[in-house]
């Protein structure tokens, strides 16, 4: 190929173009493809969490300690549609606790980390005032929780968490 020049009207791109170009459009895929993938859920107070992606589990304080519970757009009692929450999706799974019991928390899938046959999930607490009565530390209640969904459990949040009042979680530090 050649490149157009002021003489004449032709055009020329070298192998070294092609070969940017196309690296360049297959890392802006990938960081798309990843963004993507991850989780946005919204706590509603201590008793109800929604999110767009199925998979996630959400953390119950129970009287017997902590538990994981799947959530699951597929069930009819978990799957709405709503337009009353902070991030979009075409139908959400929200998980409702039973009396005496307080949503700590919800397990992120970390589709980065790990291997094919290896699931590592993310641990994002609660941001509402309610959730801080049933737990001292992120790292209590993960020593604490009983859940063989993952094959291990970070402590640290991965995807976006937003509080009852749809403020996301925690605050972006830039933009103050």
């Amino acid at each position: 190929m050649t490149r157009r020049s002021s003489d004449d009207d032709t055009f020329s791109i070298d192998r070294r173009d092609v070969l940017k170009l196309t690296g360049a459009a297959v890392v802006g895929a990938g960081a798309f493809a990843g963004s993507a993938s991850a989780s946005s859920t919204q706590f509603i107070g201590c008793t109800q969490v929604c999110t767009g992606t199925d998979g996630d589990h959400v953390v119950v304080s129970t009287d017997d300690g902590y538990e994981c519970r799947l959530l699951d757009k597929s069930d009819e009692e978990q799957a709405t549609e709503r337009d009353d929450l902070a991030f979009a999706a075409e139908v959400y799974a929200c998980y409702q606790t039973d009396e005496g019991e307080a949503i700590v928390g919800v397990l992120h899938r970390d589709a980065d980390a790990g291997g094919e046959d290896t699931a590592v999930a993310g641990f994002c607490l609660n941001p509402n005032d309610c959730a801080s009565q049933y737990y001292e530390s992120a790292e209590e209640v993960l020593s604490g929780l009983d859940c063989d969904a993952y094959d291990e459990i970070r402590p640290e949040c991965v995807g976006w968490v937003y509080d009852e009042a749809g403020e996301e979680y925690p605050e972006d530090e830039e933009s103050d």
